[in-house]
């Protein structure tokens, strides 16, 4: 093969994959749904379809120090509301001051302004007995009255995006520029996925960067620098581009993909070029050097792609999640054809040799390198001692405070306006997680007795639950004695007895009272609906388990009543998720451990193994932590990067040790000269991609910029783990076989 059309084959790829960077679907995910399964998404479809559709609505929250409390405020309220209804895209604004309370006056249904502002002592009047239309209040007013909420509908046909970017002029330019806060799918959508594509870019750039500058400081050999950059972007742009092929979209999870592509071709491109050169300096003819080259370091490459292959094959088996299998099929593609490009193509490009520069950085390196090896070889008692009491802590630490938990915002991201946001409606209004109680039965619900159960559920819900609100059949039932009595809150309670006329009236106005949003279209299945401030899925299961035995009692050979809706779908898939991919890991290691044993003919070696890349997750679990982060998919998913780039450098010290350890000589000699050996490789991709993955410290997300940090310091604790711990337990191997 041609090295010129070679060449000009790679920059071709590498011109698609930045074309196709700009063609991605970038995707952020706000429904917790997306954790669920397909199956799970189906039964969730049709169990909703029973109901009337929700409406995807953008709320707007106004903040106001000394409350809305005079009809003046509500007049700049409607100034505000009226303004944003001219915005083209804009079906219709609700809001407490434009709500029309519906009424039967004796003849026809008439809709009462529920808060007027035209006449000063009309809405005095109707201010005072706010608190009386519980219903209707919480979803506009805080119990303080410092904090008012309305709700925006958009049409269909309109991109969400325009509106919004019409709405935040609007509110930027009106009296609450500097208190409102805008929350709902559409507006979390467009500012994660406009953040999303920006820090995409950004921290990629800054990322090369910080690698660039390394690499000149640590191998200042032009050439090699050029390669290992050429190839490390060649097969990110070749990923890139199967994404864009196979429409993968790019979500919170698989915008690391490229990341993690450029590490591992970054490692095996350093570890070759640093033996091909090795063998550069015994004056070998270049065939002769490829051919020795991949005998000397074919075993630890392929070892290497192997066990992260299989560390990302294990998310294929997550009971089809597709935000997690995209991820799957991207990062495997992306580390199998790394493989190939480092082991068939970089060969063709190995023909420099080495700079006088580059040979001085080199020995400063292997000689400082070398202290470390000598003072390991002398003091690895005291190292083992000192890991036997430090391994214990680690692990009881990281098990006994860690837990499975995740959110849907963090607090430490409350400069981000959908965090900020989603705080503001869990202080101030109902919250933002919801808890969903069915009731299935094979009669019709509308019965006294099936009112007196659900008004128990909704007491349980509010009183033990913890929720804020509920929205039920009841509430839809006390809606319509309301209505019928010309809107009076007193009526506002359950009937003593329904009759058939009673029920007719009722789907009569369904609408108008919410029925149909909580009573299925046959009457037969009901749901109460409880909203709460986001407590994580740890507190959510252990109140959903309380819940569930508590909703026992309510079963019989007719009715059934049960759990359902996303928040619970959501925390159900949280935790086992997470289970999952810490089983995975926990059994790729294991393999890994075990392959390593086999190849050794040594059980010991495979622990040794074994506890030394366990480390670093345990290590990297501690830091977590530290930075308040709990276990779930989306920091599991450090641990997973974390294992791989230990397991490389574990790898090739052994695997080296295990090619020299078949010549003659003494075992403890090998090691040492394997250690050495691999010395400069080791710290150049362990310095050089802790300091690159500082680069995620510029997120405007702190679970982004935390990732970055915790990943750079676990890597030097593996790097650390890799050059004392491991040579430290194979040096008192080989003492007490001596013996």
């Amino acid at each position: 093969m041609s090295r010129k059309l070679l060449f000009i084959g790679i920059l071709v790829v590498i011109g698609a994959g930045i074309w196709s960077l700009n063609k991605l679907t970038y995707t952020f995910e706000t429904d917790p749904l997306a954790f669920g399964t397909s199956e799970q998404i189906k039964q969730y479809t049709e169990y909703r379809q029973a109901f009337e559709e929700d409406r995807e609505t953008i709320a707007i929250g106004l903040e106001k120090e000394d409350g809305f409390t005079n009809i003046q405020d509500y007049r700049t309220v409607n100034e505000l509301t009226e303004s944003i209804k001219q915005i083209q895209g804009v079906s219709e604004v609700n809001s407490i001051e434009n709500f029309g309370l519906p009424a039967f006056n004796g003849l026809i249904t008439v809709y009462e302004p529920f808060l007027p502002i035209e006449d000063a002592s009309s809405f005095q009047a109707k201010f005072d007995q706010l608190n009386k239309f519980s219903d209707i209040t919480e979803k506009f007013l805080s119990d303080d009255r410092t904090a008012l909420c309305f709700y925006i509908f958009i049409d269909e046909e309109f991109e969400d995006s325009q509106v919004i970017q019409e709405l935040y002029q609007r509110l930027d330019t009106s009296e609450f520029s500097n208190s409102y806060y805008v929350a709902g799918t559409p507006a979390a959508k467009e500012e994660g996925e406009r953040l999303l594509a920006r820090e995409t870019l950004w921290i990629s750039v800054i990322g090369c960067l910080l690698i660039l500058f390394c690499m000149l400081w640590l191998l200042p050999n032009f050439h090699r620098i050029a390669l290992t950059l050429l190839f490390t972007v060649f097969n990110v742009s070749t990923t890139l581009l199967f994404m864009y092929v196979c429409k993968i979209e790019v979500t919170s999870l698989s915008s690391a993909v490229p990341s993690i592509i450029a590490i591992l071709s970054f490692t095996d491109i350093t570890h070759i070029q640093y033996h091909y050169n090795k063998l550069k300096e015994e004056n070998l003819a270049d065939a002769v050097i490829k051919k020795q080259l991949f005998k000397k370091i074919g075993l630890p490459l392929i070892l290497t792609s192997a066990s992260n292959l299989a560390g990302f094959v294990v998310f294929f088996f997550n009971g089809g999640i597709e935000m997690i299998t995209g991820l799957a099929l991207a990062a495997s593609f992306g580390i199998v054809f790394a493989y190939f490009s480092s082991r068939v193509l970089l060969p063709f490009f190995l023909t420099y040799d080495e700079s006088n520069a580059m040979r001085r950085r080199q020995s400063q390196i292997e000689k400082l390198v070398s202290q470390k090896v000598d003072f390991t070889q002398r003091n690895y008692k005291k190292i083992i001692l000192v890991s036997l009491v430090i391994i214990p802590l680690m692990v009881a630490g990281a098990i006994h405070y860690q837990t499975i938990d995740m959110r849907y915002y963090n607090q430490a991201d409350l400069d981000l306006g959908l965090s900020r946001s989603s705080a503001f409606y869990d202080t101030k209004f109902q919250g933002i997680r919801d808890i969903e109680v069915v009731l299935d039965s094979e009669e019709d619900l509308l019965r006294p007795e099936v009112l007196q159960r659900i008004d128990s559920i909704e007491k349980y819900l509010l009183n033990e639950y913890g929720c804020r609100t509920t929205f039920s059949l009841n509430t839809a039932v006390k809606r319509h004695q309301r209505y019928s009595t010309g809107g009076d809150p007193d009526a506002f309670r359950l009937p003593s007895k329904m009759t058939a006329n009673y029920k007719e009236a009722l789907y009569e106005n369904q609408s108008e009272l919410g029925l149909n949003s909580v009573l299925s279209k046959d009457g037969k299945t009901a749901r109460i609906i409880g909203s709460l401030p986001d407590i994580g899925t740890h507190q959510a299961r252990q109140r959903n388990k309380a819940l569930e035995e508590f909703l026992l009692s309510f079963n019989d050979e007719n009715t059934t009543a049960y759990i359902s809706g996303k928040a619970y779908i959501f925390d159900y898939n949280v935790f086992h998720l997470s289970k999952f991919v810490l089983w995975a890991l926990g059994i790729g290691l294991l393999l890994v451990a075990i392959v390593v044993a086999l190849l050794f003919r040594s059980v010991f070696i495979g622990l040794v193994t074994l506890l030394a890349n366990a480390l670093p997750l345990f290590f990297g679990v501690l830091v977590m932590l530290f930075f308040g982060i709990q276990l779930n998919p989306g920091s599991i998913f450090i641990l997973t990067i974390i294992l791989g780039i230990a397991l490389d450098d574990s790898i090739y010290i052994l695997g080296h040790y295990y090619s020299s350890a078949k010549q003659s000589g003494r075992k403890t000699e090998i090691l040492v000269k394997s250690l050495k050996s691999n010395s400069l490789p080791l710290l150049a991709t362990s310095v050089v991609l802790s300091i690159s993955f500082l680069a995620l410290t510029i997120s405007n997300y702190h679970f982004t910029m935390s990732f970055g940090i915790i990943i750079s310091s676990s890597l030097i604790f593996a790097y650390m783990t890799d050059m004392l711990f491991i040579p430290s337990m194979i040096f008192w191997a080989l003492k007490r076989s001596r013996k």
